[in-house]
């Protein structure tokens, strides 16, 4: 099994500040292999460049932080063996949540069972705060709220037919249920609502089935891989709905890459943007990540570096890395971050942050959404 441990001493040249004490070891997962890779290898970068200006500005307390990264190739089987690895013989002092819902679902058993607390930076089904778990923190909005902005705006723009497919994942059915939840109480009408395995390519004769119930808009919940797929499949029938909306992979410039002119128009939830609300650093952060990694941050990448500024902002609060006192500092904590407020309830999920509905236009990624945000300009949607 290859294992991916990225020390950010070695790194980001921050061993030169000659730091006295232990540091601080802070281990978790990323599927930088695999089907999660697009979405993982953002958070990774948010993580890296967040150790990095820690590092670089004293680190915790005086202690540098060691960033452990271990590659888990988007299986949640994999990840569990790693994190228990990493807990047992790597003997980190803290950790954080793996991406997406399935996985972190897998990881929770072993985090839970050794007390540490785990932000969520990659993953957001609602399930996973309904089963009891005492240290999982949310640091998104539920994914049954993802596509509530998006059906707000076709009711201002009098599109009423929709068709929710999805992929079989836990993500994937929880933005499905949440879209049907939301669509039917803002008086849409479900013109088809069906789900496909993961992981299925050819979704042609899915995409003929939805052009022919008649929908006017099509919401598709998965990754990146489903929201690439159904748009070819679109174009393979020759049909395109008034509004296209797609979760969590066209967030990132890689789907723009990959369709190129056969992106623009593309809707999708985004819970944070360079040019949308201007919270606490994070121009300086879209900047410096800029100019670090030679691509535009995704909100997945400014997650990554949120979390750290949570993480940190907990031990401050304590003068400790003691879990149990990291644990209480998380489960009270009201703090901005670059990706806005951080604040959950009693079960842990996040109830301070809200997401932005952003839109592919003309080769760039507009924020269209909620009207309510007066920092942010507004864009005409493009509907077909």
């Amino acid at each position: 099994m290859k294992i991916f441990t990225l020390n950010l001493c070695l790194l980001f040249l921050t061993c030169s500040l000659g730091y006295g004490a232990d540091p601080i070891k802070i281990g978790g997962t990323l599927g930088l292999t695999g089907q999660y890779a697009p979405m993982s290898e953002m958070v990774a970068s948010g993580l890296k460049l967040w150790a990095t200006d820690f590092n670089n500005s004293g680190g915790l307390h005086g202690r540098e932080i060691k960033l452990i990264i271990l590659d888990d190739h988007s299986d949640a089987a994999t990840a569990k063996v790693l994190m228990e690895k990493l807990i047992t013989e790597e003997k980190v002092d803290l950790v954080f949540g793996p991406y997406s819902s399935v996985i972190t679902t897998e990881i929770i058993k072993i985090t839970e069972k050794h007390g540490f607390s785990v932000l969520a930076s990659g993953a957001t089904s609602d399930r996973l705060w309904q089963q009891g778990y005492t240290h999982l923190f949310g640091v998104y909005i539920p994914a049954s709220r993802y596509p509530l902005g998006f059906l707000k705006l076709l009711t201002r723009y009098g599109i009423e037919q929709v068709a929710i497919v999805n992929a079989d994942d836990m993500f994937s059915q929880t933005v499905a249920e949440g879209a049907y939840k939301w669509a039917t109480r803002l008086g849409l009408t479900i013109t088809l609502q069906e789900q496909f395995k993961k992981g299925r390519k050819d979704l042609t004769k899915l995409a003929q089935r939805i052009k022919k119930s008649g929908a006017e808009a099509i919401i598709v919940g998965g990754h990146f891989n489903e929201a690439l797929d159904m748009r070819l499949a679109l174009k393979s029938i020759g049909w395109y709905p008034r509004a296209y909306y797609a979760t969590l992979g066209p967030a990132l410039k890689k789907y723009y890459d990959l369709l190129g002119e056969d992106a623009n128009g593309t809707f999708t939830l985004s819970n944070w943007e360079a040019n949308g609300v201007r919270f606490p650093g994070s121009q300086e952060f879209a900047e410096k990540f800029q100019n670090t990694f030679h691509v535009k941050p995704s909100y997945q990448a400014a997650a990554g570096y949120a979390s750290g500024q949570i993480l940190a902002a907990a031990i401050k609060s304590t003068g400790s890395i003691d879990k149990k006192k990291v644990r209480a500092a998380l489960a009270n904590l009201d703090t901005m971050t670059i990706l806005g407020r951080y604040g959950v309830d009693s079960t842990g999920q996040q109830i301070r942050h809200f997401s932005l509905v952003t839109q592919w236009q003309n080769g760039k990624l507009k924020v269209v959404g909620p009207r309510e945000i007066k920092a942010v300009k507004s864009t005409t949607p493009i509907f077909n």
